[in-house]
């Protein structure tokens, strides 16, 4: 009975995840047209002269972001909580970090924010896959610049700790109640402090934590509301 249960449940989790990748892929090529038409949309002269008009346009990218972003997220959580082992490379966290705030300065130069990034070392080493680990910086990055307000401070540092690779993102931002945080990481999660301060899907923090504890690392988060939150991510160094 147990082996016949544990058949039909694996079954079942495979028909899900078969239908949800399914589902990402079909819904990601009319998303991509979309979000095509509407870029097109906004550089015509009857649309940039009509400020209604160009607000519905900047809504439709942005909803046809959002969606895309959502996908993403959705087939992450599903890749890391079936994958058995990482794929192994040596990767300096330091680069990734600097790759990551350097693409969002236009992001926070918009909304005023100080984004900068604190190091004492040259290079701070991991092991890992590159792109899931800047997943997980872009995530964090991403969360911390959402939740700010305008002149705000977010600081990105990585340090070395017992042997082990650190990165810390700090913000000053809208902060997160003590009620809420053990239940941050869970899937579609969203602090009601937070939610009517920006748009989210509530998998972003879901997706990060799945991918360090892949890695064999540990995420906690340090939060006060009205005062700012500190993620820290603790990895392996080999």
């Amino acid at each position: 009975m147990h082996q016949r249960d544990k058949d039909r449940f694996e079954k079942i989790t495979q028909m899900r995840d078969n239908f949800v990748r399914g589902a990402a892929h079909d819904l990601k090529n009319p998303l991509t047209l979309v979000g095509g038409y509407a870029e097109m949309m906004s550089r015509m002269d009857i649309i940039r002269q009509d400020p209604n008009l160009k607000q519905m346009v900047e809504e439709i990218q942005q909803s046809g972001s959002d969606m895309l972003d959502l996908i993403g997220n959705m087939l992450d959580v599903l890749r890391f909580q079936s994958s058995i082992q990482v794929e192994r490379e040596s990767i300096d966290l330091n680069v990734i970090v600097e790759n990551v705030v350097a693409a969002f300065q236009p992001l926070t130069s918009a909304k005023s924010i100080s984004l900068t990034f604190e190091t004492d070392y040259s290079s701070v080493f991991s092991t890992g896959e590159a792109n899931a680990i800047k997943r997980v910086v872009e995530n964090l990055v991403s969360n911390s610049i959402k939740y700010s307000p305008e002149s705000g401070c977010v600081l990105v540092k990585t340090d070395v700790v017992d042997g082990k690779s650190v990165l810390i993102v700090h913000d000053e931002g809208y902060g997160i109640p003590e009620y809420d945080l053990p239940q941050l990481f869970d899937p579609f999660f969203r602090s009601d402090s937070t939610s009517d301060k920006a748009e989210g899907t509530g998998l972003g923090l879901s997706v990060t934590k799945e991918i360090v504890n892949q890695h064999g690392g540990h995420i906690k988060v340090d939060s006060r509301e009205g005062e700012g939150s500190i993620f820290t991510v603790t990895l392996p160094s080999k």
